[in-house]
């Protein structure tokens, strides 16, 4: 049944697959409530001061350059006033359109349209991705913006369009305004267009001139905001360049070691698909190399994971053991207090999922090694190998670029494993290299059944992890407001990060060792997801949880006397 569903779908087919499945997920998960979620109140701040005022203001606390995210907000309020519940459905809107897009960047770059719907329902079902579109976070808009714009300028240089190619391109600026990393496709773009039209001065200057413009529209808009009094400050990372060198070699392979995993757990439904499709007439013998340095690689990670006893996730932002965070509280998140028992059948299902992802990081490595040995094909000579393979050229100089952006933070500051979700679809182009280049090649039964069984418990797990996740937050908005409406004011309050950004954000804040430094006043009263010492329990709210071990109960704490 999985290998028949993969053999006889559609383009329209595929799309409104897609559409479907994601519309089922996020009315499964409820993502109602006008509450904000991590980052995301400092960007309601932004939309609610341009829908209630009509001033665009952002806060300096936004590092992200947020810019048309505030307007494209702005319109989902429009018709009830301003709230949260349009705020996440604006992502979940844009998170259809990342998926959409996905699918056209794999039909463009590799032609085959089973391959392009296994690699949108990948991202769709991604954990990390489903999660964060139920949320006003600027990930999965960015995401969304960046899959499209790639797919318009790999249509526009292989047809030779510039219409769709100028589209492209204005479509990754628009994507710098809202994060500037999408600077680093503008760079894998200039490589692409000299690696295509050759090394004349014209031709670096034409590839130049988008990238250009990319860096000053991001000076340009940023000293604006300055400028015009719509942010107090630039908020950014201004301490990476104090890390020695030894400090980045060792941050750097340890980074790169949490990276691999990662990406091989959540992109090892391509990589079974792809090999799915391989083909014996290939050949074995040039494909030896590249076999024993990803099986030498792999097995360096297994030993290495087995002797530290180490298991997936590796990263602590939005994937956790208990599922989907985080709990940003000051007990379960600055303290470690608190927090959900890790179960038998929750450290069962990671150990699985670290077999899983090294299986995948070992596919990985593979289609890399056996990439590069393909590159240049000794029939033909350097130059035209290069200009052949420019698409490669192309991710493959985005990739590197934004790796190295992610490497140098990492020297001083944690790496969030949602930072890795443009990365999944840069690598996850190179997946199809692990079978055959011909389109429509019949795919096992086994590798069939596999990819869907994968593709499902990805997506139960997201649905789960993110219903959970909401109803906890939910649960302590419900005890915040009982709060207040008993007439204890936010300054008395310790309510977790979100809650204290949203009401009482302050730039010029002063912080105090003993109190959360997200702008507290005074935590008479703190909300907590158990009991805390010197503090007494006034109430305690059940979370309507699907799964046992997700999210604690909310406890609404008073401070001693």
């Amino acid at each position: 049944m999985a290998k028949r569903f993969f053999e006889i779908r559609s383009d329209p087919a595929n799309l409104l697959a897609l559409a479907i499945l994601w519309v089922m997920m996020g009315v499964a998960v409820h993502p109602i409530g006008d509450f904000p979620v991590q980052d995301d109140w400092a960007y309601g701040l932004a939309v609610r001061s341009l829908v209630d005022d009509g001033v665009y203001r952002i806060p300096s606390f936004v590092s992200a350059n947020l810019g048309p995210m505030v307007h494209w907000g702005a319109l989902f309020c429009w018709p009830f006033g301003f709230s949260f519940t349009a705020l996440r459905i604006s992502t979940l809107v844009m998170g259809l359109v990342g998926g959409l897009g996905i699918y056209f960047l794999f039909r463009e770059v590799w032609g085959d349209k089973r391959l392009a719907l296994v690699a949108a329902v990948t991202v769709l079902v991604n954990p990390i991705y489903f999660s964060l579109a139920n949320t006003f976070m600027t990930d999965v808009p960015f995401v969304a913006l960046i899959s499209v714009a790639m797919a318009l300028i790999v249509r526009g240089m292989r047809r030779e369009k510039n219409v769709a190619l100028v589209a492209g391109l204005a479509l990754c600026l628009v994507a710098v305004l809202v994060r500037q990393f999408a600077l680093v496709i503008l760079g894998g773009f200039a490589c692409a267009w000299v690696a295509r039209r050759g090394t004349r001065v014209a031709v670096i200057i034409e590839a130049s001139i988008p990238l250009a413009a990319g860096i000053a529209l991001h000076v340009a808009f940023n000293r604006w905001l300055i400028e015009s009094g719509r942010k107090e400050s630039l908020s950014g990372i201004s301490d990476i360049t104090t890390a020695s060198l030894g400090e980045f070699a060792y941050s750097s392979a340890h980074e790169l070691f949490v990276v691999i995993n990662e990406l091989g757990l959540f992109l090892l439904p391509i990589a079974i698909f792809c090999f799915g499709s391989w083909s014996r007439p290939c050949g074995v013998a040039r494909n030896r190399w590249p076999a024993l340095v990803a099986i030498a690689i792999g097995a360096g990670m297994a030993a290495f994971m087995l002797a530290e006893r180490i298991t997936m996730p590796l990263t602590g932002d939005t994937l956790h053991y208990f599922g989907i965070g985080p709990l940003m509280l000051r007990d379960t998140l600055l303290i470690g207090w608190n927090l959900p028992i890790e179960t038998e059948p929750q450290k069962i299902f990671w150990v699985v999922a670290t077999g899983l992802a090294i299986a995948g990081a070992t596919s990985i490595v593979f289609a890399m090694a056996k990439g590069s040995c393909e590159l240049f094909d000794r029939t033909r000579t350097v130059q035209q190998s290069i200009r052949r393979a420019w698409p490669a050229i192309f991710f493959s100089a985005t990739g590197l670029a934004y790796v190295g952006i992610l490497l140098l933070i990492a020297t001083r500051h944690d790496l969030f494993d949602r930072y890795l979700l443009m990365l999944f679809i840069v690598v996850a182009l190179a997946l199809p290299i692990l079978g055959t280049r011909a389109r429509d090649r019949p795919i096992g039964k086994a590798a069939g059944a596999m990819t869907a069984m994968l593709l499902l418990a990805s997506a139960c797990f997201s649905v789960i992890a993110a219903h959970d996740f909401l109803a906890w937050n939910r649960t302590r908005w419900v005890a915040l407001s009982d709060l207040i409406q008993s007439g204890v004011g936010p300054r008395r309050i310790d309510g977790g990060y979100e809650f204290n950004g949203w009401t009482l954000y302050d730039a010029h804040y002063e912080l105090h060792d003993e109190k959360s430094w997200w702008w507290v006043d005074d935590d008479e009263y703190r909300i907590a997801g158990g009991a805390t010492p010197g503090y007494r329990i006034e109430r305690r709210l059940v979370v309507n949880r699907w799964w046992d071990g997700t999210t604690p109960d909310v406890f609404v704490l008073r401070r001693d006397e």
